[in-house]
């Protein structure tokens, strides 16, 4: 997780955590300008690290259990969460845990409610 991209360091690109309002997905892409895209999109930042496309198409391929279609949105699935978490707490980034938590309600309640 604390590994420097130099590639992604020379470009300025990150890959990027998003989610939607009602925080029942989470989108991954990659920006050069990640508030741009943000609001392009109308969601909100999870997060973002350095990273190149290569880097997002890896993304992609370690989450593909939880992807919807061929898109580039994802149920918030345990093992992408606990991903994320990790990376937010590394990173001291409390608005990231603060919506991974809202995330994370969400899918328990949805679950709950399933049952």
């Amino acid at each position: 997780m604390g590994v420097m991209n130099l590639e992604a360091a020379a470009t300025g690109s990150r890959v990027y955590f998003f989610t939607n309002a009602g925080r029942t997905e989470i989108k991954i892409g990659v920006s050069k300008d990640v508030r741009r895209r943000a609001g392009q999109l109308e969601t909100d930042v999870i997060l973002s690290i350095s990273g190149t496309e290569r880097d997002e198409t890896l993304q992609h391929k370690m989450w593909r259990g939880y992807r919807q279609g061929r898109s580039e949105w994802f149920l918030p699935g345990e093992n992408l969460l606990l991903y994320l978490f990790a990376l937010a707490w590394e990173l001291k980034n409390d608005k990231a845990l603060d919506l991974l938590c809202e995330i994370y309600e969400n899918r328990w309640n949805a679950l709950s409610q399933a049952a």
